[in-house]
């Protein structure tokens, strides 16, 4: 087991180093700027890959869990009020403008709550 995870941390330190020059060599390719391989372009390369990396690393990792309790708010929507799902045009436009004069009256007794 620790051997499997020394291969992994000994080829992702390779990874790690060559990573810059890989970077020097496809800018040198698709742009031609004669940047020359040393020391010095490898340490900005390797600043400019850990910049980037930085900059597009999301602010939280994804957690599997984390839509948990909005799925069973979703599970629960769906029990109170069971929507069928229309045959034809007709009957979608017919759902849709019951449920626009639906909406329709819940704004108007809001207001006349309001008032």
């Amino acid at each position: 087991m620790t051997r499997k995870l020394m291969g992994f941390g000994l080829i992702g330190t390779i990874i790690h180093l060559i990573s810059p020059l890989i970077l020097i060599w496809s800018v040198n390719t698709l742009f031609n700027p004669g940047i020359l391989y040393s020391f010095k372009t490898w340490l900005a390369g390797l600043l400019i890959i850990y910049v980037v990396r930085f900059n597009i690393r999301p602010e939280r990792p994804y957690d599997p869990f984390m839509f948990e309790d909005e799925d069973e708010e979703d599970e629960e929507d769906d029990e109170e009020e069971e929507i069928q799902e229309p045959e034809t045009r007709a009957e979608a436009s017919k759902q849709r403008m019951e449920v626009l004069e639906r909406l329709l009256e819940e704004r108007k007794s809001r207001k006349g709550k309001n008032k």
